[in-house]
């Protein structure tokens, strides 16, 4: 969903023809929510929408001001607004999804550490691999069957 969002959001500024996103990398990083928070709230001059990127994209600002076309009008802000709030709006449940999750795992902290001392793991892969297998692990003849 997040990502359908993102996509929407996109289309958005595109059929308004603001193409960031053709010059960040990530249009929902901090440059891409400072300009597009910009235009929902008014803002219309690429110069100054363009001098909000944040970080390396600041190098980029010649680009920014091109991909920044005044052509986003009040139906454009209305609707990046609406997309805007929805991306928030699942962040925070993701967040408490994961914390659920986090919390449904506990038990078994002890065994996730030991899984996250296998190289090349990181501290992500065994939360995701015991999330898709279970904690039942008897259902696995051996441990090549589960790998």
């Amino acid at each position: 969903m997040r990502t359908r969002s993102a996509q929407c959001l996109e289309k958005t500024l595109e059929g308004a023809q603001i193409k960031i996103s053709s010059v960040l990398t990530d249009l929902l990083g901090a440059s891409g929510r400072a300009m597009i928070g910009a235009l929902v709230g008014g803002e219309r001059h690429s110069g100054v929408l363009a001098r909000l990127a944040k970080g390396r994209s600041r190098a980029r600002i010649p680009e920014l001001i091109n991909a920044l076309h005044e052509c986003f009008g009040e139906h454009h802000a209305f609707l990046c607004g609406q997309h805007l709030g929805l991306l928030d709006e699942l962040a925070t449940l993701l967040d408490a999804l994961t914390r659920r999750i986090e919390d449904a795992m506990r038990p078994w902290e002890h065994q996730i550490a030991l899984l996250e001392t296998i190289p090349g793991s990181g501290a992500r892969a065994p939360r995701r691999s015991s999330r898709r297998s279970g904690a039942a692990m008897a259902q696995f003849p051996a441990p090549g069957r589960l790998a």
